[in-house]
């Protein structure tokens, strides 16, 4: 009961400095800005073109990240066989020792479901060269079902974002998380402090993700496609 109340109470607060900043963000881009469900956080509901897009940030969802994180999801018409991820590389190494630990202190005896998919992925699926983004070598490890689209999915303004955010709003440190999984985008990062910068930065390469998987898809089906459609999702701006 009393778990209850403070949960009731907490979602009536002010905003603190945070949830102000992102109030703001939502307000200029014309969405819904609100409380989390616990009041431990804010979310933003919109659109990115047809597809539901939500932002949220609050303490995080993942043991990998600390403290307060930022997530944005995007429901999107992509195929949900698509299965990509993109790991910060330090981030990667990091799960990867971790992972390794565990197996070898006996704490199990293979990559079982209780951890989290990105461990389980960068374990099993392929790792893809990227020596045409030279940019992105140092700073990101790609993995993936379908390595093959997933090397077109990268091209333009995919690779262009994430070598943009190392210098812009991500920092070459930053842990961050892209996932294409079940129709949907998935990107998260730590996030103690938000500023206009980072929510700008994190929701134009959430998008790009998605407008690139949804374009190719497209290209593979052009039967399906209606020629307004394809004119919408070319070029990125």
């Amino acid at each position: 009961m009393l778990a209850s109340l403070n949960r009731w109470m907490r979602r009536y607060l002010p905003p603190d400095p945070q949830g102000r900043v992102l109030h703001a963000w939502a307000q200029q881009h014309g969405e819904v800005f609100k409380r989390a469900r616990d009041g431990t956080g804010y979310v933003v509901q919109g659109h990115c073109g047809v597809n539901d897009l939500r932002v949220e940030w609050g303490p995080s969802q993942r043991h990998y990240l600390h403290e307060q994180e930022l997530r944005v999801r995007i429901q999107s018409s992509m195929p949900e066989t698509t299965e990509i991820m993109v790991v910060s590389k330090a981030l990667a190494e990091r799960l990867e020792v971790q992972a390794y630990e565990r197996l070898v202190q006996g704490q199990q005896t293979e990559l079982s479901f209780d951890l989290p998919e990105e461990v389980r992925w960068l374990a099993s699926l392929r790792q893809l060269p990227l020596q045409e983004w030279p940019m992105l070598t140092p700073h990101f490890v790609v993995v993936s079902s379908m390595p093959t689209q997933a090397q077109r999915w990268l091209e333009g303004e995919v690779a262009s974002r994430l070598g943009r955010s190392i210098t812009s709003w991500l920092g070459p440190t930053a842990p961050l998380v892209l996932m294409l999984l079940n129709g949907r985008i998935y990107l998260r990062t730590e996030a103690d402090v938000l500023d206009e910068p980072l929510l700008d930065g994190m929701r134009s390469l959430a998008e790009a993700a998605m407008l690139r998987a949804v374009l190719l898809d497209l290209r593979r089906h052009p039967v399906q496609v209606a020629t307004s459609t394809t004119t919408d999702l070319d070029p990125l701006v």
